[in-house]
C-alpha cells in the first residue's frame, strides 16, 4: 500500500477537502509496463490525489475529524491493515472466467417457455473466480450485480466482454 499521509485543506468557499499522499519509490519499480503507461504516477517520488468521499468514509470519523489544516498526519497502520485484508479478499472474489452452461425450459406448441416467467432466468452460466471457487448463475443474478453499467447495454454485451473487463 503506497498510501502514507493525509491532510485537509479549505476551499475558499470553506468546504473541507482531503489531500492523501502516496509513495511510489517501491511501488511496481521493477514493472516498466506500468510506469510506461501511468508516467503521472511515477514522475516523482510521492503522489498526491484527492480523497473520494467513498475512501473517507471508511476511515474512522475521530481520525479524520482530528486532521489539522494543511499538516500532513500519517495515516493509521490498522485502518491501512484493514483496508489491505479487504483488498485482498475482493481480488480473489474477481471473475476469471463465464461460460455458458445450457438454456432451461420447455416450450409448447407455440413456441413459448412456460418454465420462468422472466427470461433471463432460464439462462445459465459457470463463474469461476480468481480462487477458483465455481459459482452457477442465471443471466438474471450476472445482470442484477453489473445491468447498470453502460457498456452492458451497447452492441458488445456479449458474457465475454463482461468477463474481461
Amino acid at each position: 500500500m503506497t498510501m502514507r499521509h493525509i491532510k485537509a485543506v479549505c476551499s475558499k468557499s470553506n468546504e473541507r477537502k482531503f489531500v492523501i499522499q502516496c509513495v511510489m519509490d517501491e511501488y511496481e519499480e521493477s514493472n516498466a509496463t506500468i510506469q510506461a503507461r501511468h508516467p503521472k504516477l511515477f514522475k516523482d517520488d510521492t503522489y498526491k490525489f484527492e480523497a473520494s468521499k467513498d475512501l473517507l468514509m471508511c476511515m474512522p470519523f475521530d481520525f479524520i475529524d482530528g486532521l489539522k489544516d494543511k499538516n500532513w498526519t500519517r495515516i493509521d497502520h490498522k485502518w491501512l491493515a484493514r483496508l489491505m485484508r479487504h483488498l485482498k479478499k475482493a481480488q480473489s472474489s474477481n471473475i476469471k472466467q463465464i461460460r455458458f452452461i445450457r438454456h432451461i425450459g420447455r416450450l409448447d406448441i407455440y413456441d413459448n417457455s412456460r418454465e420462468y416467467e422472466i427470461e433471463d432466468d432460464c439462462y445459465i452460466y459457470e463463474v469461476i473466480l480468481e480462487n477458483d471457487l465455481t459459482h452457477y448463475v442465471s443471466f438474471g443474478q450476472i445482470h442484477d450485480i453489473i445491468g447498470d453499467e453502460e457498456w452492458l447495454q451497447g452492441e458488445g454485451n456479449c458474457l465475454c466482454n463482461i468477463a474481461s473487463s
